[in-house]
């Protein structure tokens, strides 16, 4: 009976953190072949959840400096597609930067992005993922800061380097005017 309850208070306490947030695994593992899956899962998404942190302190970054583009163009595979909502779709690491750093770069003086609230789903070496995208730029000259809102919607793919972006489409969702 006082085991039941210290888990019971467990689960209680675990919820109320936010960790009943995470991805609900079954309780009893079949044997070691299930427990490795269940930890590269988890794994899995850690490195993917690292990756798109990455992602947005590089973008961050080469705003404002053209010097910090390649740190942020090596997170994507060679055969990338990135589409950038109205500013154009980007399918070689070339065109990306080229955009990058004469059309981005220069036009901000500063920028501050964040992912949030990721969906994502692993399947084998394969991985899909939204974000919401809150961000806030300044633009090169501005007086004022222009907020962003929209969601990013992804395809990774596992390399012999760990995790790679090998798609990414921008899709902005301004807030309706009153």
């Amino acid at each position: 009976m006082r085991r039941s309850m210290q888990r019971g208070w467990l689960a209680v306490c675990l919820v109320v953190a936010g960790v009943g947030a995470l991805p609900m695994l079954p309780a009893v593992a079949n044997g070691p072949d299930e427990v490795g899956s269940r930890l590269r899962r988890l794994e899995d998404l850690e490195k993917i959840k690292a990756l798109k942190h990455r992602y947005v302190a590089a973008l961050d970054d080469l705003i404002g400096d053209p010097a910090a583009v390649p740190e942020f163009v090596d997170l994507f595979v060679n055969n990338l597609e990135v589409e950038y909502d109205a500013y154009g779709t980007f399918t070689d690491k070339a065109s990306l930067t080229a955009f990058l750093q004469n059309v981005i770069s220069p036009a901000f003086a500063w920028g501050f992005h964040v992912a949030a609230n990721p969906r994502i789903h692993i399947h084998g070496d394969v991985a899909t993922a939204e974000w919401y995208l809150v961000a806030q730029a300044l633009p090169e000259g501005g007086a004022a800061v222009v907020p962003f809102y929209g969601r990013y919607v992804d395809d990774y793919v596992r390399t012999n380097a760990g995790w790679k972006i090998k798609k990414s489409v921008l899709v902005f969702d301004p807030p309706p005017l009153p």
